[in-house]
């Protein structure tokens, strides 16, 4: 009986720790959605636009709208393209946001569409990659 309290007791406190993390990541995450959607459309470059910004307790994502129809781009080429080139951004930020999320282990998704609406690429940047 002893060490069936014992065995319990620690899986309350783990399920406790890791339930009480959750709604710090969430805060950040909201902010960030908050703060983000406000300064939205913005161009990205010539071809590019972030429209959109969502998250939730393990996942942002980012949606971007290209100057492209969903036929005229090669998804497979894009997304090996654009992984290492996402990668190195978060790698290199000083944001604190950005930081703390990865701090976090908070995993970004970026999703290209094209000009006719459909999804060019659906990237997922994840702490295995940072």
């Amino acid at each position: 009986m002893k060490k069936f309290l014992i065995t319990l007791c620690a899986l309350l406190a783990f399920t406790t720790a890791a339930f009480c993390a959750s709604p710090k990541v969430q805060k950040i995450i909201d902010d960030t959605v908050k703060a983000t959607q406000a300064e939205l459309p913005l161009s990205v470059d010539d071809y590019t636009i972030l429209w959109g910004f969502s998250g939730n307790d393990d996942t942002v994502t980012y949606h971007y709208a290209v100057t492209v129809t969903s036929e005229d781009i090669d998804g497979d080429a894009f997304k090996e393209a654009m992984i290492p080139q996402l990668v190195q951004v978060l790698k290199s930020s000083k944001d604190p946001t950005i930081k703390s999320l990865m701090k976090n282990k908070v995993t970004f998704e970026h999703k290209y569409y094209g000009v006719d609406g459909v999804v060019i690429a659906d990237l997922l940047i994840g702490p295995d990659l940072y």
